[in-house]
């Protein structure tokens, strides 16, 4: 048997697919957005079926927001880096641990969120939003 054409209703990139998965869900190699592979038709063994492009700008995209929340770990752990800081007379290296704690408190504080929905974001690397789907920019 011959392999299913079709396109991707997202980016229309042109797929293939063998007849034993018509149904399941497949990730896009273009897009990475979910696409769910169609009965063969006659159609579509004569001819792949063009599915009409999508401007870009039509995309839900979102971008990854940098916010700083208070967090209790992240407080604490400033505010030890922060005493430990002013040991520089007992010993310099409690005050250079205390330089690193401030930083990790810091980075603690900090979380990510997509700018169409507010959802946290745990990965600052993810292309997708897992509330709203939105493609997620840079």
């Amino acid at each position: 048997m011959s392999e299913i054409a079709f396109s991707c209703p997202w980016c229309g990139q042109h797929l293939k697919a063998p007849p034993d998965m018509v149904g399941e869900v497949i990730a896009c190699p273009s897009c990475e957005k979910t696409v769910k592979v169609p009965p063969p038709d006659a159609s579509s063994n004569i001819k792949t079926q063009r599915m009409p492009r999508r401007n870009k700008r039509n995309i839900n995209m979102a971008k990854v927001i940098k916010k700083r929340q208070t967090s209790a770990a992240g407080l604490l752990l400033e505010l030890i880096g922060l005493a430990m800081l002013f040991c520089w007379n007992v010993n310099p290296i409690i005050s250079l641990l205390g330089i690193g704690l401030l930083i990790a408190g810091i980075s603690k504080s900090k979380k990510y969120i997509c700018s169409r929905c507010g959802n946290k974001i745990e990965d600052k690397d993810v292309k997708m939003c897992p509330v709203c789907n939105a493609q997620l920019g840079k």
